[in-house]
């Protein structure tokens, strides 16, 4: 009966696993799509970064995942670089206007940019559903990695892709 069980709990998490891959868009090893955004009050293009190491990660103010992984980002990736001219953080929330990020940016206190996706035109240039997201892109404007939802292997991952792209 136990192996039914855990037989059956394996099935089920492939499957989720699968089902979760039809929303991702963009495999690695391509280049990351170009897309405007406002940084401050300038208008810019995703290009502009080329030559730069991009974590692009993509939350909503309501995912608890989301708000789970916020901290470790600021701690294990952005305190680390944030001085790194070669790198940006670029922290997308989904379907949220400026103010509401300006909100939750004050009430937790972090000291990284955030970018307004209202209309949701930047993450679905990226994937369909499903957050927290997130795409390490290389000094080309090539997709290094991925992760999808949240967990702290993944993310120890995504801090050494980082960490080696930035030490290069």
């Amino acid at each position: 009966m136990r192996k039914l069980i855990l037989l059956t709990l394996t099935f089920v998490a492939l499957q989720l696993v699968h089902s979760a891959d039809k929303y991702t868009l963009l495999q690695n090893g391509q280049e990351a799509p170009n897309f405007t955004f406002q940084k401050d009050t300038t208008t810019m293009n995703f290009f502009d970064y080329k030559g730069k190491v991009v974590l692009v990660n993509f939350f909503a103010t309501w995912c608890p995942p989301c708000k789970k992984e916020l901290p470790l980002i600021k701690s294990d990736i952005w305190d680390k670089h944030k001085n790194n001219s070669d790198f940006e953080l670029m922290i997308v929330g989904r379907e949220h206007s400026p103010a509401q990020l300006r909100k939750f940016k004050a009430e937790r206190g972090y000291d990284f940019s955030f970018y307004a996706d209202k209309n949701k035109k930047i993450f679905e240039s990226f994937a369909k559903d499903i957050i927290p997201r997130s795409y390490v892109i290389d000094k080309n404007g090539i997709i290094v990695y991925q992760a999808l939802g949240f967990n702290e292997e993944e993310f120890k991952k995504m801090v050494m892709v980082v960490d080696s792209l930035l030490a290069k």
